[in-house]
C-alpha cells in the first residue's frame, strides 16, 4: 500500500470509501498514535536500566513483538539486571507504573487534536492498558475536553481487539459502524480489531511494512500528524 501523499489522498478515500457514509467520528489508539511509548520506554530502559543502543534496540524489538505486554521484556531484562526487581511480573509492573514519568508532549500532536476537533469530528480514545493510561494523558497534555469518549479496556473489561470495545465506543460517541474511522498502529489489535467490529481503518505504520498475512488498512499514514489533511476529503 502507497503511504500517504496530499496529492493523492482525495482518490483514495473516494476510491476506497466511496460506498460509506460521510465521516463522523474517529477512534483514536493511544500509545505509539497520540503518544510516543516506544520513545517513553527507550528512556526508561537508558535511565533505569542503563542501557546502551543494541541492547535498547533489542529489548525494544521484543516488547513490540510481544504487542507491548512488557512480560517478554521484563523476563529478558531481569536477568540481565536482576536488581531492577524481585521477579519479571515485579518489573513488568514497575514499568507500567513509572513509564507515564517519562512521556514527552509533543506540539504537534496537540495541534492535530485541535485540528480534528475543528473539523467536528466526534473523537473517541480506545485504549488497552489500566490506570496508568490516564496519566499518560495528562502526561502528554492531551486535553480530555478534545475527546467525546475514553475506553480503557481495564475500565470496561474488555480490550482490542475484541470488536466489543470497539462497539462500546462507537456506542459512546453515538455513531454507526459506518461513520467512523478507527485509527492505531497496531496491525493485530487496532486494525484487524476494527475489521472484526467492521470499522474502517487507518494504520499509522512509523515506517513499517504491512503484515501481509492481515487484510490492510483503508489507510496508511507515517504518523497521526498526517490525519486532519488525509481525511479532509471524508468529512461532510
Amino acid at each position: 500500500m502507497d503511504h500517504y501523499s496530499p496529492a493523492s489522498t482525495g482518490d483514495m478515500v473516494a476510491e476506497v470509501l466511496a460506498l460509506r457514509r460521510p465521516l463522523r467520528g474517529l477512534l483514536l489508539d493511544l500509545d505509539d498514535t497520540l503518544i510516543d511509548r516506544e520513545g517513553a520506554l527507550r528512556s526508561w530502559l537508558r535511565r533505569r536500566a542503563g542501557l546502551e543502543r543494541r541492547e535498547l534496540d533489542e529489548l525494544l524489538a521484543i516488547d513490540a513483538a510481544d504487542s507491548g505486554s512488557l512480560a517478554e521484556l521484563a523476563i529478558v531484562l531481569l536477568d540481565r539486571r536482576p536488581g531492577l526487581a524481585r521477579d519479571p511480573i515485579a518489573l513488568g509492573q514497575r514499568i507500567r507504573d513509572e513509564l507515564p514519568d517519562a512521556i514527552e508532549p509533543d506540539a504537534k500532536t496537540l495541534q492535530t487534536l485541535a485540528r480534528l476537533a475543528a473539523s467536528g469530528l466526534r473523537l473517541g480514545l480506545i485504549s488497552n492498558g489500566g490506570p496508568t493510561q490516564r496519566r499518560k494523558l495528562a502526561r502528554a497534555r492531551l486535553p480530555v475536553e478534545r475527546f467525546a469518549a475514553i475506553v480503557i479496556s481495564s475500565e470496561v473489561g474488555v480490550a482490542k481487539p475484541d470488536p466489543a470495545i470497539f462497539g462500546l465506543t462507537l456506542e459512546r460517541l453515538g455513531l454507526a459502524h459506518d461513520e467512523a474511522l478507527m485509527v492505531g498502529d497496531s496491525p493485530e489489535h487496532d486494525i484487524a480489531g476494527a475489521h472484526a467490529a467492521e470499522l474502517a481503518s487507518c494504520w499509522i505504520a512509523h515506517g513499517r511494512s504491512w503484515p501481509e498475512q492481515l487484510e490492510p488498512a483503508a489507510l496508511e499514514l507515517d504518523d497521526v500528524h498526517q490525519l486532519p489533511d488525509a481525511i479532509a476529503a471524508w468529512i461532510e
